[in-house]
């Protein structure tokens, strides 16, 4: 990761074809939003990288997703801004 570099990874929460498929247990998926925001109590190490990182759940064309975004040691503030501006924007077709 370059220090002042960003990384988003978006996956989705889907079922195998054929299966019925709900929001998991326990997690929140609020409506995609221009209004992003990255809370301490969602930064850590997740899935299978250890590189930490926030985690942003997100529901769009009644879709279920999850974000990680990481930070550059040294990732200044308008490349934050950026990277939350990438989520907000993207397109997701249902």
């Amino acid at each position: 990761m370059p220090t002042g570099g960003a990384l988003i990874y978006v996956f989705e929460y889907a079922a195998a074809p054929g299966t019925p498929f709900g929001q998991p247990t326990g997690m929140t998926f609020p409506p995609q939003s221009a209004g992003f925001k990255l809370s301490p109590s969602d930064f850590g190490n997740y899935e299978c990288s250890s590189l930490p990182s926030y985690l942003v759940r997100f529901k769009a064309a009644g879709r279920l997703f999850q974000a990680t975004v990481a930070f550059g040691a040294h990732t200044p503030a308008a490349r934050r801004a950026q990277a939350l501006q990438i989520l907000a924007d993207l397109k997701v077709r249902g």
